[in-house]
């Protein structure tokens, strides 16, 4: 009974995803999606954005020092 459960909710999440994505493909630029899709498929436990903000800090980190020592 409760694997039943399991698979059922396996399957709603499933479709509910699909047709999320099956919208956004048809209301988004091509370049935006592929963007969007890359980005989901990447983030692990931390989101994209916040993994590009903590990328750009650490760029502007980089960049200050390099040229403090010039």
């Amino acid at each position: 009974m409760a694997l039943r459960w399991v698979l059922a909710e396996g399957v709603s999440v499933l479709t509910l995803n699909l047709v999320m994505i099956s919208g956004l493909s048809l209301t988004l630029e091509r370049s935006l999606f592929s963007q969007y899709v890359r980005d989901r498929l990447a983030e692990g436990m931390i989101p994209m954005v916040q993994m590009r903000r903590i990328s750009d800090s650490i760029d502007k980190y980089v960049n200050g020092a390099t040229h403090a020592r010039t």
